[in-house]
C-alpha cells in the first residue's frame, strides 16, 4: 500500500513483488492488472528496464526509468507474436515492433492467449492473431495449457456466451464503456427470437462507437448470417466496417443496404474485389445510375448462388438494365427466386425487351415485383408462361399500364387467363392502380375460378377505375371464387354496386378479409348498404374475419353495423376510420366492445369523436380483455379543442390493449387477479365517495369571499389533485406487484432452480419481495409527498416495508414437488396481495380521512359565512347578497 501511494524511484520499482507491482501499474493506467513482470525492453539496441503487464484487454509496457507508460495496446491491435526462446518476445502492431527479454516469458504468453480466448470463445487462437513460438514442442505445451485454462463450462457456443466478451473487447478497442442495453438486445431479442440478421435500425439510438463495436463482433461469434440497414444514411466508419465484413466474413449470405446514401459506391467496388457468397442482396433506393450498374455487374457475375435481388428505386436506364440482365443470365437465372425492380422509372417502355427475355429463363422465380414501372403490362404474360408460372407465388405489378391500343391488347387476353390457370403456387396478385380493361378482369377472375390448385389467394384490384360495371362484373363472379381469401376493392367508385357485391359474398366461403373502403362518397342509400353489410356479418355461414370500410362517411347510418358486432364471433380486425360516427356512434361501438370477445384489432380515427365519446370507449375497454391492437386516432385528437384530455384517455386505452397482450392466466392466477380487482374496487369506491363529498361542497360554496375560505378552497383543490395521484398510485402498485410476481414465477420456471435447496430458493424470493416493498415505499414518497405529513402514517408504511413480506423456508421445502413451480408462484402471489392490500389500505384511509376533515371545514366555513353579522356582508358580491 505504501509503495502504490508514493512516488517510486526506478530502483524502488525493481524491488517490488509481483502483487505490489500489479497494484502499482494498475494505479498508473487506471485498470485492473492481472499480471505484471519485470522485463528488459530492447529499444534501438539499448536495454531499458520496464514492466510488462496484462489487463483484461490490453498489453501495457511501463518504463521504469522515465516512469511513464510507453505502450498501452489493445489485444486486437497485436498483429503477431513471436518468441524464439523462453527469454525473448516480440509483439508487432501496424505502427510499432516491441522486443522484450526476460528470464521466463512463457507465463505472459499463456496469460495473453487465455485472455484472448476468453474474449472470443468461439474462435481459435490462430484465427485471432499470428504467432510463432519455437521450438515446436514448446508451442504445443503452451497451447495445451491455454486450452485447459480457457476451457468453457457453458457447453455449446451461443450468443449468450460469445457476444458479451467480444463486445466488451471491442468497446475497449474503441475506448468507450460497454452499454448493458446493447448486450440485452442481442441476448434477449436476437437470441430468443433466433434472429441471425444484424439490423442497424435496432441500434439507431446508440452512439456510432457502440454500433461499430457490435458490428465488429460479427466475425468472431459466428451467429449472424446477414446485415441489414434500411433508410439510414451510413457514416464512413460504419460503412467501411460493413464492407470489411463483406471481404473477410465467409458466413455472410444476406446483405440489405437500402437507402444508405453515397457510401453505396464503395460497396460496388467490394463486389469486384471480394469473393462473396451472398444469396440475398438488397441495394434499393440508392439512386444508382448506369455507371454504378456497370461496376455492379462484375460483382453480380461472381454471385453464383444469388437467390434474392432487389434493385427497386434506382435510376437505371434501359442501358443499365441490359448490363444487369446480361450478368444475371450468365450465372444466376436458375437459382433466382425473388426479383424486384419497383419504381425504376427511368427505363423506357421499349427498353424492357431484354428483361422479358430473362423472365423466360428464371424457372425458379417465386416473387416478381415491377410496381410503378413503365413495363408494358400486355407483354409480361408470355414470358411468365414460358418461365416460372408453375413456381410463382407473388406477382406485384401495381401502377403499371397497358401501353398498346385496344387492337394490340386483344391477343394477350387469352394469355392472361392461361397464365392464371397454369399457376400452381400463386398466393398474391397485386394489380392495384393498373386501370384494368373489363375483359382482362373477367378472364383473370375466370382463371382463378377454374384453377383448382390454388387456395388462400390475395388479390388487390384497388384504384383500378373499375367503376360500376367492373364491380358488377366482380359481383357476378365472386360466388365461384373459392380460392380467394383476401379481396381488396377499395377506391373504385363502385357506388351502389357494392350492395350487389355484398349480396354475392353470401355465397362465397373463401373470402376472409374484405377491403371495400373509400368507395361510396356520393352514395345516397347508405342505409341499404349498411343493411346488406349487417346481413353479411350476421350470416352464420360467412367466414369474414377482417372488414375495412374506412373513408365511407356513413355517419349515423353505420350504427346498426356497430351494434351487430356485440355478439359476432368471427370478425377479428375492424377498420371504420373516416366514417364520422361522432359520439353517438362511439357509444354504440362501446356497448358492443364491452361484450365482444373476438375483435383483436381496431382502427377508428377521423370519426369526429370528442371527449365524451372517448370516455365511453375507455369504459368499454376496461371490460374488454381480447382487444390487442388499437390504431391511435391522431386526427380526432388534433381536431378536438380538448386534445390533451383525449390524448390521456387514448393513452389509457392503449395501456389496456397492451395489457391484453400479456400471457393468459389460468386457475388460481385468475383468482389472485380477481382479489386484486376486488381490493382496488373497494378502495376506489371509498376514495370516490370522499372525493365527491369534498368536490360537491367546494362547488356549493363557489363565489364566497374572505381569506379564510380562500385558503380552505385552495387547500381543497390541492387535495383533490393529490387524490387523483392516489388513484394512479393504486394502479401503479398493482402493476408493480403483478410484474414482480411474473418475474419470480419465470425464475422459478428455470430447471436449474429445482436443484437448489429450499434455503437458497427462500433467499432469492425474499430478496425480490424486499425489492418490491422498497419500490412501494419509494413510489408513494415521490407520488404523494403531502400524504406523509401525518407522522404516524409514514412510520406505519415504512415499518411495514422494512419488515417486508417474506415466505419461510418450510413453505418452500414443502413445495419442492412436481407442482413446485405452481405452488411457489401462488405463495408469492399471495404475499404480493398482502403487501398491496396493507399499503393501499394505509394510503387510502389516510387520504379519505384528510378529504373528510377538509369537507367538514368547508361546510363550517360556509355556514359561518352565512350566519355572520350583516356588517361582514358589506363587501359581499352579488352572489353573496343573493
Amino acid at each position: 500500500h505504501y509503495f502504490i501511494q508514493s512516488n517510486l524511484r526506478m530502483n524502488d520499482v525493481l524491488l517490488l513483488g509481483e502483487e505490489e507491482l500489479r497494484g502499482f501499474i494498475a494505479k498508473q493506467v487506471g485498470v485492473d492488472v492481472l499480471l505484471a513482470k519485470q522485463v528488459s525492453h530492447v529499444n534501438k539496441n539499448k536495454h531499458e528496464s520496464s514492466v510488462l503487464a496484462l489487463s483484461r484487454h490490453r498489453v501495457i509496457l511501463y518504463n521504469s526509468r522515465t516512469r511513464r507508460v510507453d505502450y498501452n495496446i489493445n489485444f486486437l491491435e497485436v498483429n503477431s507474436l513471436t518468441s524464439g526462446s523462453c527469454s525473448t518476445l516480440s509483439l508487432s502492431t501496424e505502427k510499432v515492433l516491441i522486443q522484450l527479454e526476460s528470464t521466463d516469458i512463457d507465463p505472459f504468453i499463456v496469460q495473453f492467449f487465455v485472455l484472448l480466448s476468453l474474449s472470443f470463445p468461439a474462435c481459435q487462437i490462430r484465427s485471432l492473431t499470428a504467432y510463432k513460438i519455437l521450438p515446436e514442442s514448446r508451442e504445443n505445451r503452451i497451447i495445451s495449457k491455454v486450452e485447459s485454462l480457457a476451457e468453457s463450462s457453458d457447453g455449446e457456443m451461443t450468443l449468450l456466451n460469445t457476444f458479451r466478451p467480444a463486445y466488451e473487447a471491442f468497446c475497449d478497442f474503441y475506448d468507450i464503456s460497454p452499454l448493458p442495453l446493447v448486450v440485452w438486445i442481442i441476448e434477449q431479442v436476437y437470441y430468443v427470437q433466433k434472429r441471425n440478421v444484424f439490423n442497424l435500425q435496432d441500434f439507431d439510438h446508440f452512439p456510432n462507437g457502440h454500433i461499430l463495436a457490435a458490428l465488429s463482433t460479427i466475425k468472431f461469434i459466428g451467429w449472424f448470417k446477414g446485415i441489414k440497414s434500411k433508410d439510414r444514411k451510413l457514416n464512413i466508419e460504419i460503412s467501411q466496417k460493413i464492407f470489411a465484413l463483406c471481404r473477410i466474413y465467409p458466413s455472410l449470405n444476406s446483405l440489405c443496404l437500402s437507402g444508405v446514401g453515397p457510401q453505396i459506391g464503395d460497396l460496388l467496388e467490394v463486389f469486384n474485389n471480394a469473393d462473396l457468397k451472398l444469396t440475398s442482396l438488397d441495394i434499393s433506393e440508392n439512386s444508382l445510375d448506369d455507371k454504378d450498374a456497370a461496376v455492379m455487374c462484375n460483382g453480380i457475375y461472381k454471385l453464383t448462388g444469388l437467390q434474392k435481388l432487389c434493385l427497386a428505386g434506382n435510376n437505371f436506364t434501359s442501358r443499365g438494365l441490359k448490363m444487369i440482365v446480361d450478368s444475371l443470365k450468365q450465372v444466376s437465372c436458375p437459382s433466382l427466386v425473388s426479383l424486384s425492380l419497383d419504381r425504376c422509372t427511368n427505363i423506357r417502355p421499349d427498353g424492357w425487351a431484354c428483361f422479358l427475355d430473362l423472365l423466360c429463363h428464371c424457372v425458379s422465380l417465386q416473387t416478381l415485383s415491377l410496381a410503378d414501372t413503365s413495363i408494358p403490362l400486355e407483354s409480361i404474360w408470355t414470358p411468365l408462361l414460358h418461365g416460372c408460372s408453375s413456381q410463382l407465388r407473388e406477382l406485384r405489378i401495381s401502377g403499371t399500364r397497358f401501353t398498346a391500343g385496344k387492337a394490340s391488347v386483344s391477343p394477350c387476353y387469352k394469355k392472361v387467363n392461361r397464365f392464371v390457370v397454369t399457376c400452381q403456387e400463386l398466393n398474391c396478385l397485386d394489380l392495384s392502380r393498373c386501370k384494368l380493361p373489363l375483359e382482362i378482369l373477367k378472364l383473370l377472375l375466370k382463371g382463378l375460378s377454374d384453377n383448382i390448385l390454388l387456395s388462400d389467394v390475395t388479390i388487390d384490384i384497388s384504384s383500378c377505375e373499375l367503376g360500376v360495371a367492373g364491380v358488377r362484373l366482380l359481383g357476378s363472379l365472386v360466388p365461384s371464387l373459392s380460392s380467394i381469401s383476401t379481396l381488396v376493392v377499395s377506391s373504385n367508385e363502385a357506388e351502389g354496386e357494392l350492395v350487389a357485391l355484398l349480396a354475392a359474398l353470401h355465397g362465397n366461403k373463401g373470402v376472409r378479409h374484405l377491403d371495400i373502403s373509400n368507395n361510396i362518397n356520393r352514395l345516397r342509400e347508405k342505409d341499404v348498404f349498411v343493411k346488406c353489410l349487417v346481413s353479411l356479418v350476421e350470416d352464420t355461414e360467412n367466414v369474414l374475419q377482417t372488414i375495412n370500410i374506412s373513408n365511407m362517411r356513413l355517419k349515423a347510418e353505420l350504427e346498426p353495423f356497430l351494434a351487430c358486432l356485440a355478439y359476432n364471433r368471427k370478425v377479428v380486425d375492424l377498420d371504420i376510420s373516416g366514417n364520422n360516427i361522432s359520439n353517438t356512434g362511439a357509444r354504440v361501438l362501446a356497448q358492443s366492445l364491452s361484450v365482444n370477445k373476438t375483435i383483436r384489432k381496431l382502427a377508428l380515427d377521423n370519426n369526429q369523436i370528442s371527449l365524451q365519446g372517448f370516455r365511453d370507449l375507455l369504459a368499454a375497454f376496461t371490460l374488454n380483455s381480447t382487444l390487442q391492437s388499437l390504431v391511435v386516432p391522431h386526427q380526432d385528437i388534433v381536431n378536438s379543442s380538448r386534445s390533451n384530455e383525449i390524448a390521456t384517455l387514448v393513452h389509457e386505452m392503449s395501456r389496456i390493449v397492451e395489457k391484453n397482450n400479456a400471457p393468459e392466466l389460468e386457475g388460481d392466477d385468475i383468482l389472485l387477479h380477481q382479489q386484486h380487482f376486488i381490493l382496488n374496487s373497494a378502495e376506489n369506491l371509498q376514495l370516490d365517495s370522499a372525493v365527491v363529498g369534498l368536490y360537491d361542497n367546494l362547488t356549493s360554496a363557489q363565489g364566497r369571499r374572505g381569506d379564510a375560505f380562500s385558503n380552505t378552497k385552495k387547500e381543497g383543490l390541492e387535495l383533490l389533485k393529490e387524490a387523483e395521484k392516489c388513484y394512479q398510485l393504486m394502479h401503479l402498485l398493482h402493476d408493480k406487484a403483478d410484474q414482480m410476481r411474473r418475474n419470480i414465477y419465470s425464475s422459478a420456471a428455470d430447471s436449474s432452480i429445482y436443484k437448489q435447496t429450499a434455503e437458497k430458493i427462500t433467499e432469492i424470493v425474499n430478496k425480490e419481495l424486499g425489492v418490491l416493498s422498497s419500490q412501494y415505499y419509494n413510489v408513494m414518497e415521490k407520488s404523494l409527498p403531502n400524504l406523509f405529513t401525518a407522522h404516524t402514517t409514514k412510520n406505519s408504511v415504512q415499518n411495514f416495508c422494512e419488515e417486508k413480506c417474506q415466505i419461510d423456508e418450510s413453505t418452500v421445502h414443502s413445495s419442492l414437488t412436481k407442482t413446485f413451480q405452481h405452488e411457489l408462484a401462488m405463495t408469492i402471489g399471495k404475499c404480493m396481495l398482502q403487501a398491496e392490500t396493507k399499503i393501499t389500505t394505509l394510503v387510502v384511509e389516510t387520504m379519505v380521512s384528510r378529504l373528510n376533515d377538509l369537507t367538514k371545514r368547508v361546510k363550517f366555513r360556509y355556514l359561518d359565512h352565512i350566519l355572520a353579522p350583516s356588517s361582514h356582508m358589506n363587501n359581499a358580491g352579488p352572489m353573496d347578497s343573493g
